[in-house]
């Protein structure tokens, strides 16, 4: 086995600080955001970002929109209703 190999198979959990760095997509997002019928609307996406209601954003010269994992984990805890929680 070629040592490129065995360090294809050991593959570890990212950091932290990977994961800070990682970009999510907006598929990837509307995954996450979705349920068991599937991700969530891009249409539901795009009128939540008209209305500043997404996490933040950047916009890549290619015109790809994507956000940084971590910022879009603090956006989704976020999202916790508290009230609903306590009660």
């Amino acid at each position: 086995m070629t040592r490129v190999a065995t360090r294809a198979k050991q593959a570890r959990p990212a950091s932290r600080a990977e994961r800070s760095k990682a970009l999510l997509s907006v598929e990837e997002m509307l995954g996450r955001l979705g349920d068991e019928h599937g991700p969530l609307p891009r249409r539901t996406w795009q009128q939540w970002r008209a209305t500043g209601k997404t996490p933040p954003c950047y916009k890549l010269p290619n015109g790809r929109v994507v956000c940084k994992e971590s910022e879009f984990d603090a956006w989704f805890e976020g999202l916790l209703d508290v009230a609903a929680v306590g009660a």
